[in-house]
């Protein structure tokens, strides 16, 4: 099985599986917060060969790890707060979303930190960075 990839908001999924052959941003909001669904696709999508990337809700991660997922988070730090906003502003992302992250955004950030071992610090590179200097990326 692969490692799951679940990267918080913004990290660069969607650009990685539009780039990069054999990764998969598993989106979830088609799964409309069914955290049991969404972890089954996940977990089957990577038992079958693909690099599957998903959000990184706490209940996800709560499924997968009861689950025995292989996995692991990557998520800015607080300190990237501020160019995160920026980003969620620049792709369009709506009202809702930009005040739930800019109210929210150390919580969630503190919540991973609290709840996760399996963490790898972004410290201001994109996920593609990060998995090209971690050799998942060839």
């Amino acid at each position: 099985m692969k490692e799951i990839i679940c990267g918080f908001a913004g990290v660069g999924k969607s650009t990685l599986a539009k780039n990069v052959k054999g990764f998969v941003d598993l989106e979830s909001t088609p799964f409309k917060k069914d955290w049991d669904i969404y972890s089954d696709v996940a977990i089957h999508m990577a038992n079958n060969g693909y690099q599957v990337m998903t959000s990184c809700h706490k209940e996800l991660r709560e499924i997968l790890k009861q689950k025995g997922a292989n996995y692991k988070v990557y998520t800015p730090t607080k300190d990237e707060k501020y160019q995160y906003l920026q980003k969620y502003k620049e792709r369009g992302n709506d009202e809702n979303f930009l005040k739930l992250f800019e109210e929210n955004f150390d919580k969630f950030v503190e919540e991973i930190e609290k709840t996760e071992t399996n963490i790898f610090w972004l410290h201001g590179r994109s996920l593609q960075d990060v998995l090209k200097a971690k050799e998942m990326i060839k």
